[in-house]
């Protein structure tokens, strides 16, 4: 189900086991799972990637770097929850791949935190397949920011670390190109429908992802400020 109502959204998070954060480059999801991840109640699930490594990013908190041989070898052996393949459009080689492996998830678990995914919606479809196995209770929060946003906001990034407009522009209007999903929108609405027992939420909003973040951060705070409204059943449809 898709709560329209973010105060339901996130009592169902505090209750979730696994938090999954869809969105297009320069959605904030980068941002959202640092700053959740700095308490003591959740902790990101490091995915594979054989992309470059990018100015900033440290191997074994944005990703596990390797080459894409390796990652498919691991889809070949079952050891992957979940996996995408970025093609070349001509040739449709397998140019870069991302994926989370079975063991990064079940190392992540014993640490009795909740988990937090950014995953794409193909990715998605593949790792609810896998909760659902284990019984794990699922949220999922769609970024879907505009377009004219998500530019602005990779160019304020890349100028804060020190490239000029002219570069962080090139920078923005490459990552947006490079990695763009045309419509989101039906992917997710085929999550939700698969998986009736999933909570989702869509922000269209930075500062809507601000407030989501601040409230995830204060975790049972909120519920018990929020107690005193009708919240018994939290599971219930919109």
């Amino acid at each position: 189900k898709m709560y329209k109502n973010k105060t339901n959204f996130i009592n169902s998070v505090i209750d979730s086991e696994i938090l999954l954060i869809i969105g297009s480059s320069g959605s904030g999801k980068d941002y959202l799972t640092e700053e959740i991840t700095k308490g003591e109640e959740y902790i990101l699930t490091v995915s594979d990637t054989s992309r470059a490594m990018r100015e900033g990013e440290k191997e074994g908190v944005n990703y596990y770097y390797m080459s894409t041989q390796e990652i498919i070898e691991k889809e070949a052996n079952n050891e992957m929850a979940e996996m995408i393949k970025i093609r070349d459009k001509e040739t449709g080689e397998v140019k870069v791949c991302y994926g989370i492996s079975k063991k990064e998830i079940e190392d992540k678990l014993k640490t009795g935190k909740k988990l937090v995914f950014i995953v794409e919606p193909h990715g998605a479809e593949q790792i609810m397949k896998y909760f659902n196995e284990k019984k794990l209770k699922t949220s999922l929060l769609f970024l879907d920011i505009s377009f004219k946003e998500r530019k602005e906001a990779i160019i304020k990034t890349e100028i804060k670390n020190g490239r000029t407009i002219k570069e962080a522009t090139e920078i923005a209007e490459e990552r947006l190109a490079r990695m763009e999903f045309e419509d989101m929108e039906p992917q997710i609405q085929k999550i939700i429908k698969n998986n009736p027992d999933l909570n989702s939420f869509k922000s269209e909003k930075y500062s809507l992802n601000t407030e989501l973040m601040k409230a995830f951060k204060k975790g049972e705070k909120i519920k018990e400020e929020l107690g005193k409204e009708k919240q018994t059943n939290l599971n219930y449809k919109i």
